[in-house]
């Protein structure tokens, strides 16, 4: 073996062996055979300090020169290793220190020379020179190793830096790929195998456009490629191309991935070195496909939502307490506004100044009680028209914030349409009034006729005696105007009594009403004509009966229709002992009065439906069949109710219940 006299004439090989490529072994084997040359020794190896934890570690061969299975033919045994049972604690603070370490020549092992290996601040390892070199004792020796260990270490850092960088992209979760400025990849990290299916050895250090293969099936330039050198032609096949200063981004459609054809989306930057020399691009990718679905069907459920609520006929609006997040056409044109306005003061012009305060409190009463949505009536602003709204709002979430959902709908027609349906009520209940007056006034002329005539008779009975000359005392006298007196205050109460109960004026106004008195009311006016057709009446009135809310000549006129239905009944039937009873009562904090007879009872085939419109049990021309359908519409707006039964008797008794009025 010819030897150089000075080792540092190698150095210039060992730099240019180390400086072959990253993550690779070979350019350190290649270095370690340049020292072993430069020294004149058989072997050099590099070891390495391999953690178990944070503590422990074992010692193991990084590289060796020469190569293990070559070493047979070069003298080099397999024995030739270092084993960490070798060193001591002593030796390693020793090396930790940076001096060097000799092991004395041993069962055929030769002396070996260990120098320490420093990773940054820490021990990497050792770099162990086999057999004594006839350099060792020369005056660039130490010069030499100086370097030798120099430039390991920066080789060793360099590698350290890769390993860094190869254990981010294997813990990055989004496939990613680096390409140098020569077209080669030099990552593919393991994210990008699984999207791909491809292995990291299928397409590292490889160009020519192989890593496009298993996105397009074909070599084609990718987002890395012309971001280093841009090709308009190329660019324009992506869904989106954009590029920046130092960075592109954009959409592709690829039909190779599993499960594709998808979308992906990319994200490419360039990489430079320390002068700021193009090294590359980094390209990162995700797949989008359901993000772009989801994208379209929101995209649709917008325009959905948007077209159904602008079409809807009833306005919609989103809003916080701050703006309005959202109207919709209807509210828009209401007011006159663009649709995408977001001022607040909108929402208050929508509504009537003097209806603003309890909508407002409506609206912050659902605060108090998120999960009951409120409902109330408004009027519209007097710019807005004369229109009458029914409003319903809820609290939701809206963008982490308390948002209120209002919809309101126009019930101008409605409040039209029920006010003449309340007036033409209003007209039926007058009207059957004064129907149940006809039907009883020949009851009324009874009450009437009865007084009349005995004032006819105490006046006659005077103007006779006057005539007589009959003797008259003073106390006579007033006796007999005392009678005619007690006979107009009779007639003058029946007549009232046919006033009120027959007038046009149907105030609703509610009062603290006496059952017993609509009762009496009503016999003063029909009692008589009851008697007259030989029906015997017996009334059983709770003396103690609580007093109820309620209009005094709308429950006259239950009662009313309630006798004259009775009668007729009665006046048809075949009974020659005809009875008709009034009872009232209380239980439950409940007010009870019942009209019962004992005449034929309500068929069974009509009972269901005895209190609808125009169903009647008289013959034609008898009866209209409206009053009990009045009765229980009475009843109903007196928050009461109707019912029937037929008695043991066998005829009908109707049953009224109306709440008592309390204390």
């Amino acid at each position: 073996m010819n030897v150089d006299p000075s080792p540092l004439s190698h150095l210039p090989g060992i730099v240019a062996a180390l400086n072959l490529g990253p993550g690779e072994r070979k350019p350190l084997v290649k270095a370690l055979e340049g020292m072993a040359l430069a020294l004149n020794i058989p072997a050099a190896s590099v070891y390495a300090r391999q953690y178990r934890d944070q503590e422990c570690f074992e010692l193991i061969e990084f590289a060796h020169w020469p190569v293990r299975s070559l070493a047979a033919g070069s003298g080099v045994q397999e024995s030739w290793v270092i084993g960490l049972n070798e060193l001591g604690a002593r030796d390693w603070v020793r090396l930790d220190t940076g001096e060097l370490l000799v092991l004395p020549e041993e069962s055929g092992r030769p002396e070996v020379r260990l120098a320490p290996v420093r990773l940054d601040e820490d021990l990497f390892g050792l770099l162990a020179f086999w057999g004594r070199s006839p350099m060792d004792r020369g005056p660039d020796f130490q010069q030499f190793l100086e370097s030798c260990l120099d430039l390991l270490e920066l080789w060793i850092s360099r590698e350290n830096m890769h390993h860094e960088m190869q254990d981010i992209l294997r813990a990055v979760p989004i496939p990613t790929m680096i390409e140098d400025t020569k077209g080669r990849i030099t990552a593919w990290n393991p994210a990008m195998e699984a999207r791909t299916g491809w292995k990291a050895e299928r397409i590292l250090f490889k160009g020519n456009y192989i890593h496009a293969v298993p996105f397009y099936y074909e070599r084609r330039p990718m987002a890395s490629d012309l971001m280093m050198y841009p090709d308009p032609e190329w660019e324009s096949v992506y869904v989106e191309f954009q590029r920046h200063s130092q960075t592109t981004s954009g959409m592709s459609l690829c039909p190779n991935l599993p499960g594709g054809p998808i979308y992906f989306s990319f994200d490419a930057s360039f990489c430079y070195d320390i002068n700021h020399r193009l090294k590359g691009v980094i390209e990162f990718i995700t797949d989008v496909t359901e993000e772009r679905e989801v994208r379209r069907e929101l995209r649709r459920s917008e325009s959905l939502y948007r077209t159904v609520t602008d079409f809807a006929g009833v306005g919609i609006i989103l809003f916080s307490f701050s703006k309005i997040i959202y109207m919709n056409k209807y509210v828009a044109e209401l007011l006159k506004v663009p649709a995408g306005s977001s001022d607040i003061q909108n929402l208050q012009n929508l509504i009537h100044p003097e209806d603003y305060p309890e909508v407002l409190s409506q609206f912050e009463s659902l605060f108090q009680a998120p999960y009951n949505p409120a409902q109330f009536e408004f009027r519209a602003c007097p710019d807005c028209g004369s229109r009458h709204y029914r409003g319903f709002a809820g609290l939701l979430d809206f963008d982490e914030q308390a948002t209120i959902h209002f919809i309101f709908d126009d019930i101008t027609l409605q409040k039209e349409l029920a006010e003449k349906a309340r007036l033409h009520e209003l007209r039926l209940y007058h009207e059957d009034r004064l129907t149940s007056l006809g039907i009883m006034a020949a009851g009324i002329a009874h009450e009437l006729n009865q007084p009349l005539n005995t004032i006819r008779v105490v006046n006659d009975g005077l103007k006779y005696g006057m005539e007589q000359n009959w003797s008259l005392s003073e106390t006579e006298l007033l006796e007999e105007l005392d009678m005619i007196s007690r006979q107009v205050q009779r007639m003058s109460k029946v007549i009232q009594n046919i006033r009120d109960f027959a007038r046009g004026d149907q105030a609703q106004t509610l009062h603290e009403v006496d059952i017993n008195q609509a009762v009496e009311n009503v016999f003063s006016m029909i009692g008589r004509q009851l008697e007259a057709r030989g029906i015997n009446v017996h009334l059983n009135l709770d003396p103690n009966l609580p007093r109820i809310k309620a209009n005094l000549h709308r429950l006259e006129q239950v009662i009313m229709n309630l006798l004259v239905n009775a009668r007729q009944a009665l006046q048809g039937s075949a009974r020659t002992k005809k009875k008709l009873w009034v009872c009232t009562g209380h239980q439950d904090g409940v007010a009870v009065f019942e009209v019962g007879d004992n005449a034929t009872g309500i068929p069974a085939e009509i009972a269901g439906n005895i209190f609808d419109p125009f169903v009647t049990t008289k013959e034609v021309g008898q009866g209209t069949g409206l009053g009990l359908s009045i009765s229980k519409s009475i009843m109903t707006e007196l928050k009461g109710d109707m019912t029937f039964f037929n008695n043991h008797l066998n005829g009908a008794t109707f049953r009224g219940t109306l709440p008592v009025r309390q204390k």
